[in-house]
């Protein structure tokens, strides 16, 4: 028997804990007969009972418990919701290339998050190996850049990249 409880019992417990709360109203209200009445009474008591066996042996998991349930809300949502949120579509990556380039120009554009490895865009155009145009000093975002005005006032802002193949081309032109 483990000494303490991985995430996912953490969880169980957390929804049993807060099913104290339902048995109590289903108790009191009028919809039920005398006899389920006395049923949830009995049902919540044996449940009551177990839970507090667990939280004896385990106090310290049961704060993290409680924690949890003062952080989060226990909601019933209808099967369809899930296919919502889960939903994507599918996309080729030049077209999300494309996407993303038009959200640089949009969000990026004299940009100064000073932790742009947790922006969501540079995540993206990291994940699909998007390089930028420029060659920004180590630190600074690849993507953030400056406006057309901006860049009038700093002409030494970032450098263009040029391919090799250009530089040898050039060398064949000049021979």
């Amino acid at each position: 028997m483990k000494p303490y409880l991985n995430g996912e019992i953490r969880t169980r417990l957390a929804y049993l804990l807060d099913i104290n709360v339902l048995y109590k109203s289903l108790i009191n209200s009028d919809s039920l007969t005398k006899d389920e009445k006395t049923e949830l009474k009995h049902a919540c008591t044996r449940h009551q009972k177990g839970i507090a066996l667990i939280k004896k042996r385990m106090p310290k998991e049961f704060e993290k418990i409680e924690r949890m349930l003062k952080d989060n809300l226990i909601v019933m949502k209808p099967k369809t919701q899930e296919l919502i949120d889960r939903r994507a579509i599918y996309m080729e990556d030049d077209r999300l290339r494309d996407i993303l380039e038009v959200m640089i120009n949009d969000h990026c554009v004299g940009c100064k998050i000073e932790n742009y490895l947790d922006c969501i865009i540079y995540q993206y155009n990291d994940d699909l190996d998007v390089s930028s145009m420029y060659n920004e000093p180590k630190g600074v975002c690849p993507y953030a850049y400056m406006g057309e005005k901006e860049k009038a006032l700093n002409p030494t802002y970032g450098t263009i990249f040029k391919p090799k193949a250009c530089k040898k081309q050039k060398k064949r032109k000049g021979a």
